[in-house]
């Protein structure tokens, strides 16, 4: 069932993937390179709440993603966060 986010997402891009599809072509895509379960995702989602689903998706699929926040895609942490991402 669809969220109330998804829906207004749904309405306004129409066409737009919903958060289980995406994961869906996202983990069908990476299985054949060994990417599963146990795969450290990061993320660079904007802070806002709308983005908190995809990121429960992504912990569903993977291990717990690793928060780098950011807007537009772009972590806030630079360098620093890119360091402590890659020491877990």
């Amino acid at each position: 069932q669809m969220t109330v986010s998804e829906a207004k997402v749904g309405i306004s891009f129409p066409g737009a993937l919903t958060n289980d599809d995406l994961i869906k072509k996202v983990s069908n895509k990476l299985a054949g390179y060994g990417y599963g379960r146990t795969s450290l995702v990061a993320t660079s989602l904007c802070c806002d709440e709308v983005n908190r689903p995809l990121e429960k998706a992504l912990a569903g699929t993977y291990d717990e993603p690793f928060v780098m926040g950011g807007l537009a895609g772009f972590p806030f942490g630079g360098v620093t966060s890119f360091g402590a991402m890659a020491h877990h």
